[in-house]
């Protein structure tokens, strides 16, 4: 349904006769229902009453608000000359199953003035990289992602859910998704299809282990209970990846129940799984170190060990029990952990007495190492780690609250603590991550929901203390029945100050986002202050609880699922990430546009498709659009209907030899779900909408590419990694992805990039040092940007001093093939003269020049317009 209001732009025709005018609409709006979505549109008419080119569009897709919150937008125009009039319209529409009903609009306010260019969206600072179209994870298994350096993958845990892509027929898929760091190739697994709480529920992920003889052990559990299936509640799942066959052995199933003493307490079934191996535990002498599972069973951590390499497992014991205080109205589980291993002897965690929803819960720390449990000071709680296997009794079986305080919630300033991550690095420090509601503790969970903080927590080996600092907002909860789930974060492995958060309140400015964003958090003062940059801008989508994996101290990859998120059983999201690699670096990207000259279909024949302006007909054939897109021409499919076209091969000759990274652009049109199904073996293709795509960068091409067009954007999708020998060919396939959703396919081209060794100073990206690298560092100087091949070290996200002197401690090298410059190392002194010649003071750029020159300065009034009745300032509500 919709309203609409059409004003007379008459009256304003003086201020708009001076041109590059826009009417910039005010609103507020509130959509807590999924299940409906609003769309507001500013359309231009003639005097005819007939629309002039495409509407301004807002659509509350994926921008969903929380119930008696609102949300703020600002929808910018161009004034086309002719217009006559402008049609405001507010609509609601039904999003599946809804009403059209819960949308409300208020404050609508119009003006004239300069045109707003909406932000680019879906920015990601990096290469994003899609690993599964359909996936999601909880966080209290681990470890769901893991990089087997020896076999050049990294392996990402997820399930998929009938929110996502596929709907119904991929809910509840247990998957492992290989990623080759040769290729980038992708390849997923599917072990087990395990629902629970009505869908792909996202607790039932798989951990993983690298054993020490090569092979990979994933656990999995449902959680709690398996819908319709019955004798299946306590069970845990397993299989192995064979090293030498590469291949997953078949699943075998292990129930808890059975082991566990009839006088242990608690009830409910089994879910996360958290899986170690202490090499220097072997009782058999085998070499093969003792393995552990970790899971949550009838309310509390219990454990499984297996002597003999994960061939057969016995039960070990319960490992803590409930606290001596309980919640007023009973407890869901006793206690949420959190967990780390060295490898070799020790395993780290840090733990809530209860959920947060029940209790106020407060955070604590300790360690198992030689069968014994220890505090963080290295006092004995636990003697036996094994005392309760046989039967249970509470004397011998610890509680969280008798380990280490690490942060106490005092009920009055911070409440319902939540642990996110523990690490312990070799200096010996352990940091830890955790958030809390920064208000009064209330026996009803559902009040102060609307305001989390991040917390950062670092043991001090020295001084033997924990100390712990709030270090960002994590905004309001994620959605309405789990009041304490919040974006979550990751501490960086191989760095003790560096940490990655999800967060909807920008760390740098303190501005609300409309999504939940990744930001990488740098201290220098053990956690105290942070510098922050963003990894993730203007999404579309939320951006949530992003893991870092072990890796090296050269290399790490940060991963995260991208989409909405309705409950833990309902999902739409891609898992994606970024590979940081100190080492290499991407040239300016080479874009080849696809035309019939070198597009066919996929096995080399020429193409047989429509050609013209607008859509084709629901034929299951291509068409070549020739009114839009780079080139002014796009391969388009599904435009008016489902279709099945054949798969297409792009084919981009000419390429000098190297290794480069390859994409492919498609454009999606405003808040619809166009996709794109591409990759560099046609077997082997993957399925991209924007939840696994990227804005489009224009800047990083030689020329600048077009990414955006009327309503439509350009989407990056990366496809891959290739070495191109001497016969300079890539070859990409293209095919219109699946039937599902409003999906139709406009495909433009590809586009590849030179894969270099890093060279630190080169921050025009060129392969060589020199004096143009100073004016870039010049023009930037003061910016809180990343320059290109910048020193990860120092100054982070922003362009200062430093920066210049990386810049001059490299000055004259260059990479394989590229000329070096003969020209001496200026000195700073003869850099500042030119400077100051130019019209610049203390570096800066001329562009924000000191010197004052006389102007006439000449102030406009900005009419604004009275949006009528049909538009009323109060909330209209569908």
């Amino acid at each position: 349904m919709s309203v609409f209001q059409d004003v007379d732009l008459s009256p304003y025709a003086p201020i708009l006769a001076a041109g590059d005018q826009a009417i910039n609409l005010a609103l507020a709006y509130n959509d807590a229902d999924a299940s409906d979505y609003g769309e507001v549109s500013l359309t231009y008419l003639d005097a005819a009453m007939q629309p002039m080119g495409s509407p301004a569009l807002f659509t509350t897709l994926d921008r969903t608000t929380a119930p008696g919150e609102w949300g703020t937008r600002t929808l910018s125009g161009l004034v086309p000359g002719g217009a006559a009039h402008v049609r405001v319209s507010l609509s609601a529409f039904r999003n599946g199953s809804g009403t059209a009903r819960n949308i409300s609009y208020d404050a609508v306010a119009a003006e004239i003035g300069d045109y707003v260019p909406p932000p680019a969206p879906n920015v990601v600072n990096g290469t994003l990289v899609q690993f599964n179209p359909n996936g999601a994870w909880s966080w209290y298994q681990d470890e769901r992602a893991i990089v087997d350096v020896d076999r050049g993958e990294i392996l990402v845990g997820s399930i998929a859910s009938y929110g996502g892509l596929g709907g119904e027929a991929e809910d509840g898929k247990v998957q492992t998704s290989h990623f080759s760091l040769a290729d980038r190739s992708r390849r997923i697994v599917t072990h087990n299809d395990i629902e629970s709480d009505g869908g792909g529920d996202d607790h039932n992920v798989p951990a993983y282990l690298k054993k020490q003889d090569g092979d990979i052990l994933t656990f999995y559990a449902a959680h709690n209970r398996r819908n319709g299936v019955t004798g299946l509640d306590d069970a845990s799942y397993y299989r192995t990846f064979d090293n030498d066959t590469e291949t997953w052995g078949a699943e075998t199933i292990w129930h808890w129940w059975p082991e566990i003493p009839n006088d242990a307490p608690g009830s409910g079934g089994t879910t996360y799984s958290n899986l170690f191996q202490l090499s220097s535990v072997d009782p058999d002498g085998d070499g093969a170190g003792r393995i552990y599972n970790i899971a949550r069973t009838q309310q509390s951590p219990h454990f499984m060990y297996s002597d003999n390499n994960g061939a057969s497992w016995e039960y070990g014991g319960q490992f803590t029990e409930a606290p001596a205080a309980s919640p007023a109205g009973g407890n869901y589980v006793n206690g949420y952990y959190k967990y780390w291993s060295n490898g070799v002897d020790r395993i780290d965690f840090v733990a809530t007495e209860y959920h947060p929803r029940d209790f106020n819960t407060s955070i604590y720390h300790g360690y198992i190492q030689d069968g014994k449990v220890y505090d963080s000071q290295g006092e004995v709680v636990d003697n036996d780690i094994h005392d309760a296997a046989d039967s249970f009794n509470p004397a011998l079986v610890p509680s969280t609250d008798d380990f280490t305080s690490v942060f106490v919630a005092d009920g009055v300033n911070h409440s319902r603590a939540w642990n996110t991550d523990v690490l312990r690095y070799p200096d010996g420090s352990i940091g830890a991550l955790f958030k809390t509601r920064p208000a009064p503790y209330d026996e009803n969970p559902n009040v102060d929901t609307g305001d989390h903080r991040v917390w950062y927590g670092r043991f001090d080996p020295a001084t033997q203390q924990w100390s712990t600092h709030e270090i960002a907002r994590a905004g309001a909860r994620l959605f309405s029945v789990e009041q304490d789930y919040t974006g979550l974060g990751a501490l960086d492995p191989r760095d003790p100050n560096t940490i990655y958060i999800s967060t909807e309140i920008n760390p740098i400015d303190d501005s609300a986002t409309e999504h939940h964003e990744i930001y990488k958090g740098v201290t220098a003062d053990k956690g105290a202050t942070w510098t922050w940059t963003a990894i993730t801008e203007n999404s579309s989508f939320d951006n949530l609880r992003p893991i870092a994996p072990q890796w090296d101290d050269s290399n790490t990859a940060v991963i995260w699922w991208r989409g909405s998120k309705f409950s833990h059983a309902n999902t739409n999201a891609a898992v994606v990430g970024v590979i940081l690699s100190d080492g290499e670096s991407l040239g300016l990207r080479q874009y080849a546009d696809a035309t019939t000259d070198n597009t066919t279909l996929a096995d080399g024949s020429p193409l047989s498709l429509s050609v013209g302006n607008g859509p084709g007909a629901a034929d299951n054939a291509w068409r070549l659009r020739t009114d839009a897109g780079n080139g002014a021409t796009v391969f388009t499919a599904d435009e008016v209907g489902s279709e099945d076209a054949p798969t297409l091969k792009t084919t981009v000759d000419g390429v000098d030899a190297g290794v480069y990274d390859i994409f492919a652009y498609f454009w999606v049109d405003g808040g619809t779900d166009w996709r794109l199904r591409a990759g560099l073996e046609q077997g082997n293709l993957s399925v991209f909408r924007t939840r696994g795509s990227q804005h489009a960068d224009g800047e990083l091409f030689a020329p600048i590419l077009v990414t955006e067009e009327a309503n439509r954007v350009l989407y990056q999708a990366y496809l891959g990694r290739e070495a191109v020998d001497e016969t300079g060919v890539i070859d990409a396939f293209i095919d219109d992805g699946d039937s599902s959703g409003d999906g139709s396919v406009w495909y433009d081209g590809l586009g590849y990039a030179l894969v270099t060794e890093t060279l630190l100073g080169d921050f025009n990206a060129d392969g060589v040092v020199n004096a143009a690298d100073y004016v870039v560092w010049r023009d930037n100087l003061g910016l809180s940007v990343t320059l290109p091949n910048e020193d990860p070290s120092v100054s982070p996200g922003a362009v200062t001093a430093d920066d210049y002197q990386t810049w001059r401690e490299n000055y004259g090298a260059s990479l394989a093939g590229v000329a070096k410059s003969s020209t001496p190392t200026p000195e700073p002194g003869s850099i500042w003269l030119v400077c100051v010649l130019g019209g610049c003071v203390a570096g800066a750029s001329p562009s924000r020049a000191s010197v004052v020159e006389p102007s006439l300065h000449v102030s406009r009034h900005n009419a604004t317009l009275s949006v009528g009745e049909e538009c009323p300032a109060r909330a209209r509500a569908f």
